[in-house]
């Protein structure tokens, strides 16, 4: 079958979950083409590596209709961030991790159902020079 509509026509949605990830470089001046992929495609779960996201950076520049959002930013330095969009009806919930952590990661727990869950986990490693 054609990929490109089992993206994007909501009559070809694959069983199971349907999940990407994309390397974004800076979320703040693609916010329309992320709602446009979000809210138009058949993805449940996406997630994004190099949010460019720092802690003072608003909630509403990544929150979108129809999904929970996982994020961590970099807290030091340039670039990084990780984000996860999960689709509201799939039940998850964020995995703590430690907080002492050197790279940027987010993990959530996606729970199917009694008998099956899965960990979908983004990171992006800090590399020092």
């Amino acid at each position: 079958m054609n990929q490109a509509k089992i993206v994007w026509d909501p009559r070809c949605k694959p069983k199971g979950l349907f999940s990407g990830h994309l390397h974004f470089r800076s979320i703040c001046n693609k916010h329309e083409q992320l709602e446009h992929l979000l809210l138009e495609s058949n993805i449940d779960c996406l997630g994004i590596s190099e949010s460019w996201l720092k802690q003072s950076s608003p909630s509403t520049l990544v929150s979108m209709s129809g999904y929970n959002v996982f994020r961590k930013d970099r807290l030091k330095g340039k670039g990084g961030g990780v984000l996860l969009f999960v689709r509201n009806t799939i039940t998850c919930r964020e995995i703590a991790l430690p907080a002492n952590i050197e790279f940027d990661c987010v993990g959530v727990e996606i729970t199917l159902s009694e008998e099956m869950s899965l960990t979908m986990i983004c990171n992006n490693v800090l590399w020092m020079q």
